[in-house]
């Protein structure tokens, strides 16, 4: 009985479980013209809030949107395309001996007051440039869904 009772709860979790279609990432390859060419094997969103205590100001917290991603180029050099509000960087991404890379970036910062941080849903965005020799390669994506 008690076996039973164990395979039957067993069954029902294994098929009332089930996985998010939209959190899934399929491998993909971008390439231009040129030959310049970009796999992206995997890419991982998440986000970082950090908050300082009211006082005078009455509070902020900081928001910071991180992007893992891993993957193949045949490219010489790789930037994402990062912004601090107003300001526009390029972050470079380390490729390794064998064209493989997988490394970490921010994103994007954001400042909002205390109390108007909400538990909304939002998307980022990348902008990821191959550079090969003389040419460049643009890709563009957003991020799944991401709470504040």
């Amino acid at each position: 009985m008690k076996t039973g009772y164990i395979l039957a709860c067993c069954l029902i979790l294994f098929f009332s479980c089930s996985i998010n279609e939209d959190d899934l990432f399929t491998e993909k390859t971008y390439s231009n013209s040129n030959g310049t060419t970009l796999t992206i094997s995997e890419v991982d969103w998440w986000t970082i809030k950090q908050s300082i205590p009211s006082g005078f100001m009455g509070g902020y917290s900081f928001l910071t949107v991180k992007m893992k991603i891993t993957g193949k180029t045949n490219g010489d050099s790789i930037n994402v395309k990062s912004s601090l509000g107003d300001r526009i960087d390029f972050v470079g991404v380390d490729i390794k001996e064998d064209s493989t890379f997988s490394d970490e970036v921010t994103i994007s910062y954001q400042t909002r007051l205390t109390t108007s941080i909400s538990n909304d849903k939002f998307t980022s965005n990348a902008e990821i440039y191959v550079y090969k020799g003389l040419d460049t390669l643009k890709v563009s994506f957003d991020s799944k869904f991401l709470k504040y």
